[in-house]
């Protein structure tokens, strides 16, 4: 069990900053304040002695020990020394005394936007440093938080690394907490050796550190790493089995196979709001979901709830830059409806009462006369989540029937989806909308979603809905869900939310 330090907490030579650091993240449900972004060009031209040779290092390994106070960490390089080592605004708060190992002599730490610690003066391969980890309370925080006697951890708290590295490196992290169990989403090396893949170094991920209930199953053709983090709880390990289950075949029923071949879940049980599920989000600095979940929802409440599964279809998608949430959240938010339908998790009328009754909310949403390519852009200053999260599922949703509708039904957006998925899904840059749109266009070989999309986009996104719905034979009366099985388009209709098997998509 980790314990608390008795230690002096000196807080170091970094700048206190009261702002918090932009940070690059998946996108995530419009209740998700979390954003991620570690800063990795930035690295001023320093010059060592003549003697000393620095190259872009191949070789990387971190050591970290300590407790719920403080980390200590010795970082070391195996054949050539970067010029200085880049973190984010937060981790310079919290470091303490950067020194060479060798001769014990303190590094310098720049501050600013673009904080760095400056090797000139390391004489060896490595150099020490300390995290300061007091204050993580059992209140949210996006970077730390102190959950009974465990411990989450961003990883850029601590991971200092160098601004640019070998195309294909050995970057390898060993954690020594005595008595405690460690996960971290990165592949293992035995029970705390971890590799940390480059978009470790560039993205948001957590380690979990304490008396973790920690259990390892696989969910169609992928290893899931389940970690519950303290609390009492009324969900049992067989129903988190179950649920993981039902979860991790109705996203593979979209992409033909589970999106990552390893995933981190983390489980967090906390005070109920209503839903078994109370909040979710992905991140990619290892594939990682982290779940706030009611401690006193039952088994049978998890099964087909819509969070788990919203969250994991993000991860078959590439990494798309903030303003254009329309696009990452829109189509998930429409397949969330569709596979849990296609799996039997639901019916396809309570289906497609949840696609109206979301188009609803989100043209009740619309602000004046802005355009819903206006929206999200600012989709965070004017929290209109539900009109961009719903406008992009109306483009999903009629760019499936245009898809369907043009190929007399031999294509549809999934197949455009699971091309994303194979192609793009794991590229370490951040996509525009535009560079989506234009790969899905090169792969039906002729433009048919850009227009769609731009049209609607300079609109509120929603007005060609209900012609669509006439033609679909979908109508909402009274508050009373018709489905017209004469309508121009019924088989199309039916052939969305036709139950798929992960196999058909091999």
């Amino acid at each position: 069990m980790l314990t608390g330090s008795t230690r002096p907490r000196s807080r170091g030579t970094g700048p206190a900053q009261a702002q918090t650091r932009t940070r690059r993240r998946a996108a995530s449900p419009p209740s998700v304040l979390v954003r991620a972004g570690l800063l990795l060009a930035l690295s001023a031209c320093a010059h060592g002695p003549r003697t000393k040779t620095l190259r872009t290092p191949e070789h990387i390994t971190y050591s970290v020990s300590g407790d719920l106070d403080r980390w200590d960490v010795e970082l070391c390089f195996g054949d050539a020394r970067p010029a200085a080592l880049v973190g984010s605004e937060s981790a310079a708060e919290r470091l303490l005394h950067p020194r060479d190992a060798a001769s014990g002599l303190p590094l310098e730490l720049t501050g600013g936007d673009a904080p760095r610690i400056d090797l000139d003066n390391l004489t060896g391969p490595c150099l020490t440093y300390g995290v300061d980890l007091s204050g993580a309370g059992d209140g949210w925080r996006q970077d730390l938080r102190r959950i009974g006697d465990d411990l989450l951890v961003d990883n850029e708290l601590w991971l200092w690394h160098p601004p640019k590295v070998a195309s294909t490196p050995r970057i390898t992290v060993d954690f020594s907490f005595p008595g405690a169990r460690v996960s971290s989403p990165w592949p293992r090396e035995g029970d705390a050796r971890f590799v940390i893949p480059l978009v470790g170094l560039r993205w948001r991920s957590y380690t979990a550190v304490g008396e973790l209930e920690i259990d390892t199953l696989e969910v169609a053709g992928a290893e899931l790493e389940v970690v519950v983090m303290g609390g009492e709880r009324e969900l049992s390990k067989g129903g988190i089995r179950r649920w993981m289950k039902s979860t991790g075949e109705a996203v593979a029923s979209l992409y033909g196979a589970f999106p990552v071949p390893h995933l981190q879940v983390l489980i967090i049980p906390t005070q109920g709001y209503g839903s078994p599920v109370i909040f979710g989000l992905v991140e990619r600095g290892g594939p990682a979901i982290l779940l706030l979940i009611d401690r006193d929802a039952e088994d049978d409440e998890f099964i087909g709830e819509w969070v788990s599964i919203h969250e994991l279809l993000h991860l078959g998608m590439p990494f798309i830059q903030r303003r254009d949430a329309w696009l990452p959240e829109g189509f998930v938010t429409y397949y969330t409806e569709v596979v849990r339908a296609r799996t039997g998790l639901r019916s396809e009328e309570s289906a497609w009462r949840a696609l109206l009754s979301g188009f609803d909310r989100g043209a009740r949403d619309v602000r004046g006369d802005r355009s819903l390519g206006d929206a999200s852009r600012s989709m965070h200053d004017l929290h209109a989540y539900s009109w961009v999260y719903w406008g992009g599922a109306a483009i999903a949703l009629l760019s499936d029937v245009a898809l369907r509708q043009g190929s007399d039904g031999s294509i549809a957006l999934d197949d455009g989806l699971r091309h994303l998925w194979r192609c793009c899904a794991t590229s370490p840059r951040r996509w525009t909308a535009d560079d989506i749109l234009e790969e899905l266009d090169r792969w039906r070989g002729q433009a048919w979603i850009i227009p769609l999309s731009r049209r609607l986009l300079a609109t509120d996104g929603f007005d060609d809905l209900p012609r669509l719905y006439r033609k679909l034979g979908v109508y909402m009366v009274h508050g009373e869900l018709t489905l017209d099985g004469t309508a121009a388009l019924t088989h199309l209709r039916s052939a969305i939310f036709a139950p798929t098997s992960t196999a058909s998509h091999q």
